[in-house]
């Protein structure tokens, strides 16, 4: 095992800085917004929004439609829980 603290006449630790800038500058910047979701205008955006908000209203109606309706309440005396459907 080897251990340096140069790299020919240049501090160890100036150059990985040098390398770590270097490899920072040559990664390219990406679009600040995806493309796949924004499209060319602001209304495919806008309707991408209106879709996911009606599914997730109709996923929760479909919760609430395959659930029953129940009361449950606890009798002291026997010491139990009794549950009673609740008719819609």
């Amino acid at each position: 095992i080897g251990f340096a603290n140069q790299a020919g006449n240049v501090p160890l630790d100036w150059t990985l800085g040098a390398f770590i800038q270097q490899i920072a500058m040559e990664a390219e910047p990406g679009p600040e917004i995806p493309i796949w979701a924004m499209g060319k205008d602001s209304f495919t955006f806008f309707t991408f929004f209106v879709i996911f908000f009606l599914a997730v209203i109709f996923a929760f109606f479909i919760s609430k439609w395959q659930k029953p309706q129940v009361k449950t309440v606890y009798d002291l005396e026997k010491g139990r829980y009794i549950i009673t459907r609740i008719p819609r």
